[in-house]
């Protein structure tokens, strides 16, 4: 059975299976958690973090577990896997190539590229490695970021996968709108919108909460509710609820935009601006997304909504878990070269670059 090993080297806190029900959790680990167990059915699965002092194995047999000797360079160097996904970190992706070097290596991307990864696609080329996207935008962007320095493509782009806890049907309130990303995701912005068409709708309540990341906002403006930091069951009542996940900010583009895709699953619309990263390709209709977010634009959507003419929105299926996973499994199936010319490969480059300090 094929061994997978995936490193997280930055998540704030640890985590595992229970999370998804128990915990405020982000979009990042959340989506580790259930493509490691959606995995699991076809592959040994081990979680690996940075911050993690126990272990611990789930019901679908991933275990969650944390660094051996406390340090990366000494887990690279131990027990041999024949896949280690790496979230998001270049320089665990050096080390791990240096340290084992015939596995197969997937540079997991969940953030965009900054002026720091320059040369980035040179060093999938160079470590003889993969970067997985979680969208087509977030696979152009890459792309276009890299422009100039790009002398090969082994980039590919894999969708999150996306699951929600809430079954029930419920009230949905007409006055009731939901800002539920980290507060640095626009949330200035937003309740700048909310502000202004409350004093033509003054019935309306924002409702924010947010993964936990940040401190919760200290907000005393009339109409917004602060609820903090949500598990996810507790996150998706809330969007069942809601008349709409209002994010309309031009602050912050999504790689993905998790919330969307979840709250659309749950028939809940997204009121947002087109153009902003991910969401046009997430969400699961056009009609959410606004050509302008000036006050005039926000209020005919809303009031149109409140009426009852809300979008026929749905989840979709290209991000149900098993459907995920088995894009990963063809993906991790692919070996661009066999484990010789693999080493061979990573010996002639070995001296060249100064071995990496830890996440």
């Amino acid at each position: 059975m094929l061994r997978v090993s995936i490193v997280d080297g930055f998540c704030p806190r640890a985590y595992d299976h229970r999370s998804l029900t128990t915990e405020p959790m982000g979009g990042t680990e959340s989506a580790v958690v259930l493509l490691a167990e959606a995995l699991a059915g076809n592959a040994c699965v081990e979680v690996i973090q940075h911050c993690r002092t126990d272990s611990c194995t789930s019901p679908g047999n991933v275990r969650y577990r944390g660094r051996i000797g406390n340090d990366w360079r000494t887990e690279a160097s131990m027990a041999r896997r024949d896949v280690t996904i790496i979230i998001n970190s270049p320089k665990l992706m050096a080390l791990w190539r240096r340290k084992d070097p015939g596995c197969q290596i997937i540079l997991w991307r969940h953030n965009f590229l900054s002026n720091r990864h320059r040369r980035l696609f040179d060093e999938l080329e160079q470590f003889d490695t993969r970067m997985v996207c979680v969208s087509r935008f977030h696979q152009m962007d890459s792309r276009r970021a890299q422009r100039g320095f790009m002398t090969s493509d082994r980039t590919s782009f894999i969708p999150n996968p996306v699951q929600v806890y809430h079954q029930r049907q419920v009230q949905r309130n007409p006055n009731h709108l939901l800002f539920c990303s980290s507060p640095h995701k626009g949330l200035e912005q937003v309740i700048e919108r909310f502000d202004e068409v409350r004093r033509q709708i003054p019935e309306l309540q924002l409702r924010i909460c947010n993964p936990g990341y940040l401190r919760d906002p200290v907000v005393k403006n009339s109409g917004i509710v602060v609820l903090g930091a949500l598990t996810r069951p507790q996150l998706h009542t809330e969007m069942a609820r809601a008349l709409c996940v209002f994010y309309p900010q031009t602050r912050f583009r999504e790689t993905f935009g998790l919330v969307g895709a979840e709250a659309n699953a749950l028939g809940t619309p997204v009121l947002a601006p087109a153009g902003m990263g991910a969401l046009s390709e997430v969400l699961g209709g056009r009609e959410q997304l606004l050509r302008s977010i000036d006050t005039a634009a926000i209020l005919n959507q809303l009031e149109k909504w409140r009426s009852g003419l809300t979008p026929p929105v749905h989840g979709r299926s290209e991000f149900d878990p098993q459907s995920v996973a088995r894009h990963w499994m063809t993906l991790m199936g692919r070996r661009d070269t066999d484990k010789s010319s693999r080493t061979t490969t990573v010996q002639k480059h070995h001296r060249a670059v100064a071995e990496p300090g830890e996440a």
